[in-house]
């Protein structure tokens, strides 16, 4: 159960004099116009054509023709799907509203594939960098030499009489993703959980999402619960109205863990506070029969990690949700996200539903 967020992931210019223009030959720009035209018309030919020419991908008019040969021309020439016009949409949001379904799915899939792509990227990079790296040796004597002579340890270091590095571990200090927000100073104003930069961390108007969250993973009362990240308490309490038999908060900020026995959250019957990480805490965590997740300053990577984990710690029959937040500032990059995780999570043998609530704009945001 996932909903989306005000969260940014890519924002377009204020406005168009913000925006920035490439300056264009009068040649250049008749070669769009045509291309615009022809787009329009649906006419893919000439659309090739044009592209070959030298008309820019890139190019914008605010006619929408949501001919499908001619989106996939665009693709597959270069234009990225995630670009947006002076009104922050993009053509995946203009395809939905025209009731273009058939250019909507394929952009859908087009970028589901285009970032799968580059998660898979990104993982090879990472399991490269967690190579422990070997130093070249400098100035090793041949055989004879090299065992005649001294050898001497220092730290992580095997080094020959001359210091030269025979091999050389580099110890990697894992640092969290979200540490700089564990680091932080955080405040409560009225409301609100702010940051050192008065940045919202939660907010109030949060609470009807909360409760629908814990609606659906209370199925009756006397479950037994967890929830990963306190924030303003706002989930708990709800899951608290289903008289839980058993909740395990997990919270890693030191100042809302103060804040937590600061309203006795650890004298409250059946209620188990986990401080530290999530990662850092999973050798204490049970089963249980409802699971939320809603972490702060960590990513879809940090994410898919413990939606990998929820197999081995949910009951049968039990319900995990998380706050989705992934592409929350534009519905269509919201679509896409959604889709990649229910695929990655069914993989996991986890099976998705997603349920859109109705939000209120909030006051302050």
């Amino acid at each position: 159960m996932n909903e989306g967020d005000n969260s940014a992931s890519k924002e377009a210019p204020a406005n168009k004099e913000e925006s920035a223009v490439p300056t264009r030959t009068e040649e250049e720009v008749n070669l769009c116009k045509q291309m615009m035209e022809a787009a329009s018309a649906g006419d893919n030919a000439t659309v090739e054509l044009l592209l070959k020419k030298g008309a820019d991908v890139h190019y914008r008019d605010d006619k929408a023709g949501g001919h499908l040969e001619v989106v996939q021309n665009l693709i597959l020439s270069g234009h990225p799907w995630n670009e947006v016009d002076n009104e922050a949409k993009s053509a995946g949001e203009y395809a939905e509203e025209n009731g273009q379904d058939d250019v909507y799915n394929f952009l859908l899939e087009e970028e589901e594939e285009i970032e799968e792509k580059k998660e898979g990227g990104e993982e090879e990079k990472e399991e490269e960098a967690v190579q422990e790296p070997r130093e070249k040796k400098k100035k090793v004597a041949p055989n004879q030499d090299y065992l005649d002579q001294k050898l001497h340890y220092s730290e992580d270091k095997l080094l020959d009489e001359e210091d030269n590095a025979v091999m050389m571990r580099e110890k990697k200090k894992k640092v969290a993703p979200n540490q700089d927000y564990l680091d932080q100073k955080l405040h409560y104003s009225e409301d609100k959980l702010l940051d050192e930069e008065d940045n919202a961390v939660m907010m109030s108007w949060e609470g009807p999402l909360m409760e629908k969250h814990a609606e659906l993973m209370c199925t009756r009362d006397g479950m037994h619960v967890m929830n990963v990240g306190f924030g303003l308490g706002l989930v708990d309490e709800a899951l608290q109205k289903y008289k839980p038999a058993s909740h395990t908060i997990v919270e890693a900020h030191p100042d809302v863990y103060a804040r937590m026995l600061e309203l006795g959250w650890d004298k409250r019957p059946g209620v188990k506070i986990l401080f530290g990480r999530w990662q850092d805490v999973v050798l204490q965590m049970e089963t249980y029969d409802g699971i939320f997740f809603d972490t702060f300053g960590e990513f879809w990577k940090d994410l898919r990690q413990f939606c990998e984990l929820v197999p081995s710690i949910l009951n049968p029959g039990g319900v995990y949700s998380f706050f989705n937040g992934l592409g929350g500032s534009n519905p269509f990059f919201h679509a896409v996200y959604c889709r990649i995780a229910e695929m990655e999570m069914l993989q996991m043998g986890l099976e998705t539903t997603y349920i859109k609530v109705e939000m209120e704009e909030p006051t302050d945001k």
